[in-house]
């Protein structure tokens, strides 16, 4: 019995860390897709001086830089943490929706509670998501206390 729950542990694993949900061994899906583009509403966004001109843009989030890129990225988590050394760690959980692999590139932004730029905006990073693949991209500040926000920003690659 011993040997059937650790085989059955181990296959627990294995299916889960390759996208595929133990219940019912249902592959894992991007069922509630279509409102993705749509972000919700965050508590603080940059906003536009001249009214109507851009839309609000969401903080502490990820920001999808085209269609394209939302409808085939589902972005499954986004957190942000302070380090040791008080600098800010983010990161955001994206899962492959598609049947074919993908290449995204994305960046961080860190502002301060003006929402002035506390460091330049980070390097563009590669992410390769192969179909039905979960993956995390992550960025840490050089900044320390000015940090008060941040904006990651993804796209096709």
């Amino acid at each position: 019995m011993k040997t059937l729950i650790k085989m059955a542990a181990a296959l627990l694993v294995t299916s889960t860390l390759s996208g595929v949900a133990t219940a019912g061994n249902l592959v894992t899906k991007c069922s509630n897709f279509k409102n993705h583009w749509n972000q919700p509403a965050a508590t603080e966004t940059l906003q536009s001086l001249a009214p109507g001109a851009l839309t609000p843009i969401p903080l502490d989030t990820v920001r999808m830089l085209d269609k394209k890129t939302a409808k085939q990225v589902f972005v499954q988590a986004v957190h942000a943490r302070r380090t040791g050394t008080q600098t800010v760690e983010v990161m955001a959980r994206v899962f492959n929706c598609g049947k074919a692999p993908v290449e995204v590139v994305a960046r961080t932004h860190f502002l301060d509670a003006s929402e002035f730029p506390t460091e330049p905006v980070s390097a563009w990073h590669l992410i390769v998501l192969p179909p039905g693949a979960l993956t995390v991209y992550s960025e840490r500040s050089i900044a320390a206390a000015p940090v008060a926000n941040f904006l990651i920003e993804m796209q096709l690659k």
